[in-house]
C-alpha cells in the first residue's frame, strides 16, 4: 500500500499533473511518514498559491480536531493530531478531514452515483487492512459516537480492546 499524492487541474476529470507514491508502513510509526506526506505536499503545491487540504485516514478520527482514535492497523497513530501536522506543514492552510470510508461516501454523495438522487441514502464499504463504513441517510453523513458509526471492523467492545475478525467474544 501506499500513499498517492496528485495534484489536478480542476475537481473532476482533472489532468494529474504531478503525482508521488511511498509506502505507508506503519511499524514505522507516525514520524516517518509524516515526514514522507509532508514531502509530498511540497512536492504537488510547488508553485500553488491558493489551495486546501483534504485528508482521507484508514482509522476513526474526530474531523473537528483531527486526532486520530486508533484502529488496528494505525494503533501507533491513536492520538496523533493530523489536522495539526497538515496545518503546520500548509502554513494555516485550511484542512478538512474524514476517515476513509466517510469520505469516499461523500464523494459518492456529492460528485458520484448519489449526486442527483433527492434524499439519497447510500452505504460506501471499504476493504483494504480493515474494512469500514460510509454510510449516508437522507443525504446526511451517519457519524454516530466518537465519528465511529461506521468502523464495523474496528470496534471497541467494552473499552477492553480491539477484536480482530478471528478473535472470541
Amino acid at each position: 500500500a501506499g500513499i498517492p499524492a496528485t495534484r489536478a487541474g480542476t475537481f473532476g476529470g482533472a489532468e494529474v499533473r504531478r503525482f508521488c507514491r511511498f509506502p505507508s508502513n506503519v511499524r514505522d510509526g507516525p514520524k516517518k511518514t509524516q515526514a514522507e506526506i509532508a514531502e509530498a505536499i511540497r512536492y504537488v503545491t510547488r508553485g500553488v498559491k491558493s489551495y486546501v487540504v483534504g485528508g482521507a485516514i484508514g482509522a476513526p478520527i474526530d474531523p473537528g480536531s483531527g486526532e486520530i482514535q486508533g484502529s488496528a492497523p494505525l494503533r501507533t497513530w491513536r492520538g496523533v493530531n493530523i489536522r495539526e501536522f497538515l496545518t503546520e506543514t500548509t502554513q494555516n492552510r485550511p484542512v478538512f478531514l474524514r476517515n476513509d470510508a466517510d469520505a469516499a461516501a461523500l464523494a459518492q454523495l456529492f460528485f458520484g452515483a448519489a449526486a442527483h438522487l433527492p434524499d439519497p441514502s447510500l452505504l460506501f464499504l471499504t476493504c483494504g487492512t480493515g474494512m469500514g463504513l460510509g454510510p449516508i441517510d437522507k443525504g446526511r453523513l451517519l457519524e454516530g459516537t466518537n465519528w465511529a458509526v461506521g468502523e464495523v471492523a474496528h470496534m471497541t467492545i467494552g473499552g477492553a480492546r480491539h477484536l480482530r475478525p478471528a478473535d472470541p467474544l
